[in-house]
């Protein structure tokens, strides 16, 4: 969690939920994304096709799957038709 410094304040609790307000939220979202992007820009191409924890996936497969259920999302938030088609 280093680019986490609330993190270990941040409990999830069946029954109280999370509740640290919106900024904080936005901004642990912000800083995942530009982890997960730092990670993804480093790959080599020997990487990218490399398997992971994830029976039949490979690295690609896995980061694809993310980018596309992030669009799914953004777009049943902004109120959009599903990009897929779904």
């Amino acid at each position: 969690m280093d680019n986490f410094p609330f993190a270990a304040q941040w409990v999830l609790d069946e029954q109280r939920g999370l509740d640290v307000g919106s900024a904080s939220v936005l901004a642990a979202f912000a800083a995942q994304r530009a982890r997960f992007l730092r990670i993804a820009a480093a790959l080599d191409a020997g990487q990218w096709q490399s398997q992971t924890r994830c029976v039949n996936w490979s690295v690609h497969q896995v980061i694809r799957h993310v980018r596309d259920v992030v669009k799914i999302h953004v777009a049943t938030l902004a109120g959009r038709p599903h990009p897929f088609g779904g």
